[in-house]
């Protein structure tokens, strides 16, 4: 009898993720295409909620948010809102993913409108080029995933608050000193997260690093850094910075004149690096 039950179990199982699977159909072209606001003063929301994904995103739209979803599993219709100064472009399905699927999105966003961008990467991998973009606000959630964000131009406005919430795979950040931070939060899950702070300094910048277990690397990228640890951050490998305590610093910060970066870093038994230069 208790054989029985657990094959039926079994197949109950079997069926429920069948039925939570998509079927691979015709591959499917989704054309995103919101224009930009006639007023270029009022800031806006622009969310992207991602799933099982390949991502190739870039700062040189014409519109607010273009580009194309490519897509061969029904279920990924991607769905978009634009209204009232939020676009929000996501897929709402959660069921297993058959092989062969496919989901490639291929967005560009348009420069000149200030932004409050939320990303979820959920379990997608690519590359995001958000350099030049006029952005106030950046909140970004790492999912299973890799990605590597890229602020390869200035930001023209002032960052004023940027979070990042790790998962448990890679995220590479490149040119932060160009993202023209005030105030940023990076907390790094289980995976390895690795900092450039090349670029452009204009302005001060704080920023707090949380952490787990996960491996964190910091690259000065020619930027005056001063980095404080903070808790019980035992494991750090130091390349070419100047320690004093609990308190690293870059070796541009001895002879910086302008803006420099300060760390905060609460990271437990995560593993830290500080590598000088790019």
């Amino acid at each position: 009898m208790y054989r029985a039950m657990r094959i039926a179990l079994g197949l109950a199982v079997v069926v429920a993720l069948t039925g939570c699977a998509g079927s691979v159909g015709p591959t499917q072209t989704e054309t995103i295409n919101v224009p930009k606001p006639a007023d270029l003063t009022q800031p806006w929301e622009v969310q992207l909620d991602l799933g099982v994904a390949s991502v190739e995103v870039d700062s040189h739209g014409e519109s607010l948010v273009q580009g194309v979803i490519e897509y061969n599993v029904p279920e990924l219709k991607p769905i978009v809102t634009a209204e009232d100064l939020r676009v929000h472009i996501r897929q709402e399905f959660n069921g297993v993913l058959p092989i062969n699927s496919r989901n490639d999105w291929r967005l560009q966003l348009g420069r000149g409108v200030p932004l409050h961008l939320i990303v979820n990467t959920g379990a997608s991998s690519g590359e995001w080029e958000l350099g030049g973009l006029s952005l106030r606000q950046l909140n970004w959630t790492q999912g299973a995933a890799g990605a590597t964000l890229k602020f390869s131009e200035p930001n023209p406005e002032r960052l004023e608050h940027f979070t990042i919430n790790g998962g448990a795979a890679s995220l590479t950040a490149r040119g932060l000193a160009n993202a023209n931070i005030e105030v940023a939060n990076f907390t790094a899950g289980a995976g390895a997260v690795t900092l450039y702070f090349d670029g452009q300094l204009s302005q001060p910048a704080e920023v707090i690093l949380d952490g787990g277990v996960s491996s964190i690397a910091i690259y000065s990228g020619g930027n005056p850094i001063q980095l404080i640890t903070e808790g019980a951050l035992k494991a750090v490998e130091n390349t070419g910075w100047t320690q004093a305590d609990n308190t690293y610093t870059s070796p541009e910060w001895g002879n910086a004149s302008g803006p420099t970066i300060t760390i905060r870093a609460r990271i437990g038994v995560a593993a830290l690096k500080l590598i000088a230069g790019m």
